[in-house]
């Protein structure tokens, strides 16, 4: 049957039946969006926890400790980076475990950091504020220990004495001290 345009009632119901499935097909990604935001703000809650807890236990580790946390600030970053960054003699008691202790912090900001990574997305819209305020939660922590650690940091790289190296851009992200700029990226 054709009406007076010389359209059909076949040709109408196709035309309906594309514009429902182009509806159905928007309205599914801005479902698949909205699922890909939610489930970024459960990473974002999931990678604080984690954070949180291992900093906790960190923290927890010196309660019995406390000569670990009340050290010497750095004068310069020449007195560690020429080697002459020392906390307790090498012979003193507590050397070895300051050095444990640094090692385990400055692996934690590593992983702080690593995870911060992580959340950069070039499409993020809504939630760069929550990861704007997840990274200023997390670099006041970061200036804390590199201010306790930062001499351990830098003379024990200068020597090469670590158990672990860290990854270079790792490196130039604590020279530079990232932490207080909006870039977090490995510049190396």
């Amino acid at each position: 049957m054709k009406a007076e345009t010389g359209v059909s009632l076949g040709d109408l119901l196709t035309m309906a039946t594309v514009v429902l499935g182009a509806a159905a097909i928007v309205l599914s990604i801005l479902q698949l969006r909205s699922t890909l935001r939610q489930g970024s703000a459960a990473i974002l809650s999931a990678h604080y926890s984690e954070l949180d807890r291992l900093y906790t236990d960190l923290l927890a580790y010196i309660i019995e400790r406390p000569h670990l946390r009340k050290l010497e600030p750095l004068k310069s970053d020449d007195d560690a980076s020429q080697g002459r960054y020392e906390p307790f003699p090498s012979d003193h008691p507590a050397r070895a475990s300051y050095d444990a202790y640094a090692h385990m912090v400055w692996c934690f900001i590593e992983t702080l950091h690593d995870r911060c990574m992580d959340l950069d997305d070039p499409d993020a819209t809504e939630e760069s504020k929550a990861k704007r305020e997840f990274r200023l939660t997390w670099a006041t922590a970061i200036d804390v220990e590199d201010a306790l650690h930062r001499g351990w940091f830098l003379d024990s790289e200068v020597a090469g004495q670590k158990v672990r190296k860290f990854r270079p851009g790792f490196i130039e992200f604590v020279r530079a001290r990232q932490w207080k700029t909006d870039d977090w990226a490995y510049r190396c």
